[in-house]
């Protein structure tokens, strides 16, 4: 079965001008340090979107987290971070486009962010039309990305590996798969994804 469905889906590589409209939509995000151990948050965005920010330790254990749905206006926050140790902690930033990771280092009393270190872990963006769904990421990780997809009782139907360039831009024919709920599932350096689509 999954070797039918494999051969019986079509890729083709699409034009990049829906890659540049994924990207494009991407808001603006800026972490700067100031007095010791404060630091401000600022996300401007041209369309609404939903915002998490998250600060975790070195071994991934989440200290805060703070989640917004549909912010319109853009977000500006200030943080103290005084209570804690000298250590190394991770702020992420996340928003329905990417999530933006940065590092940050406490030592001595004294707070400095990495922002030239800056991770961006642009989200897979996915648009269905009919039996057609195209896939556009900019990818700025050089890791392959693992893309799978799920029937309704979550058998993986069909799986791909796709390259590590810079961009994916691929459009599946899934005309011939049967009528149903599928789940488009993405891997990628650790980060999985999902998306549901409906195959007519």
């Amino acid at each position: 079965m999954k070797q039918l469905i494999k051969n019986s889906l079509l890729v083709i590589l699409f034009s990049t001008s829906l890659l540049s409209f994924a990207s494009g939509a991407s808001p603006y995000v800026k972490v700067k340090r100031f007095d010791g151990k404060k630091f401000v948050v600022i996300v401007k965005s041209a369309n609404p979107t939903d915002l998490q920010i998250s600060l975790r330790d070195r071994n991934d254990f989440e200290l805060y987290a703070e989640r917004h749905a549909d912010v319109k206006d853009g977000y500006a926050k200030k943080f103290d971070v005084a209570d804690l140790p000298d250590g190394s902690y991770f702020l992420e930033i996340e928003n329905a486009q990417k999530i933006d990771v940065y590092s940050l280092e406490i030592a001595q009393g004294k707070l400095s962010i990495e922002s030239d270190n800056r991770v961006a872990i642009f989200k897979p963006q996915v648009f269905q039309k009919g039996n057609q769904v195209d896939i556009a990421m900019l990818k700025y990780l050089n890791v392959p990305m693992k893309f799978s997809i799920l029937n309704n009782t979550n058998d993986i139907i069909y799986e791909d590996t796709l390259a590590d360039s810079q961009s994916v831009n691929k459009r599946y024919d899934m005309s011939k798969l049967d009528p149903g709920i599928y789940t488009l599932r993405f891997n990628l350096a650790g980060r999985l994804f999902t998306k549901s689509i409906d195959i007519q």
